[in-house]
């Protein structure tokens, strides 16, 4: 008896030693996650104050220990790929900036900027790319993506041609990309008003108009067909895109004609015919 309930004691202070240590360990693990946080921003503002200092490598090393810290940063890595490309490393700027647009998409921070912050990265590319002597090989990774259906590298192949003052080719891949997604507003924008810089205007109208009949509260499209002569209205939309009468298209029924009722139609209905008229007495018999 004296032997099972030492068995039963043991058994009961072991579930307590296991009870309380599993919070501990899960207090451990969440004191080290925060601590690798902040360490990780304590580096990005390390890199943030050398670089304003011109000191390109140490921002560079600051920005490096932040992702190696933590790994989604992907502010870190765009600021990684500014130092890079300020020291003349090209290849490893490129790199930088593009893990930087695959790691965007990992946290809610970067998800919520994926359609302001990430249009910076992506012209950080592309210039980054015309810049670089491996361009050719570059392109040729954006076009092979693009030709997957990737919008995104269309539109970055349009901005590295842009940068490498190719015009012809920047028009071919914003026109790729946008029968790709012919309701992307931002896309048609961009297009439209590239198109406008090049003094373009007939095409340029062309694609700020469609981007105007999507998004008519946009300052910059309305901005740019005023430049163009165009006044901004319901008038410039396209005929699908108007709101609708309640009566639906097509020839509209005669009303129905009441007895009696003259035709309105303008053909002329037959005069009736007279009716005979009975003599009174006051009507005179003709003598004989």
């Amino acid at each position: 008896m004296i032997r099972a309930s030492s068995k039963l004691a043991c058994a009961i202070l072991s579930l307590a030693l296991s009870a309380t240590a599993v919070p501990f360990l899960g207090g451990c693990a969440t004191t080290t996650t925060n601590r690798a946080t902040t360490y990780g921003l304590d580096s990005r503002d390390d890199g943030a104050r050398f670089f304003n200092e011109g000191q390109y490598a140490d921002a560079a090393g600051a920005y490096r220990n932040a992702v190696r810290t933590v790994p989604s940063d992907f502010m870190s890595y765009y600021h990684l790929g500014l130092c890079e490309e300020k020291l003349g490393a090209m290849q490893q700027a490129i790199q930088a900036f593009k893990t930087s647009l695959d790691v965007m998409p990992l946290t809610l921070a970067g998800r919520d900027r994926m359609t302001t912050f990430r249009f910076t990265i992506m012209d950080a590319l592309a210039r980054v790319i015309a810049n670089s002597n491996d361009k050719t090989s570059e392109i040729e990774k954006l076009t092979e993506k693009a030709r997957g259906g990737s919008v995104e590298s269309y539109r970055i192949l349009a901005r590295v041609y842009r940068y490498g003052m190719d015009p012809d080719s920047a028009i071919d891949a914003y026109n790729r990309a946008s029968l790709l997604e012919p309701r992307n507003v931002s896309l048609l924008k961009e297009f439209g008003l590239y198109l406008e810089q090049l003094h373009q205007n007939a095409q340029a109208e062309e694609i700020l108009r469609r981007a105007y009949g999507l998004d008519t509260v946009d300052a910059e499209i309305s901005d740019a067909l005023r430049r163009l002569g165009v006044i901004v209205g319901p008038s410039i939309k396209e005929k699908d895109q108007l709101v609708q009468p309640i009566i639906p298209p097509g020839p509209i029924a005669p009303p129905t004609r009441l007895p009696g009722q003259p035709h309105t139609d303008g053909a002329q209905s037959p005069a009736p015919s007279p009716t005979p008229v009975a003599p009174t007495e006051s009507t005179q018999t003709p003598r004989e």
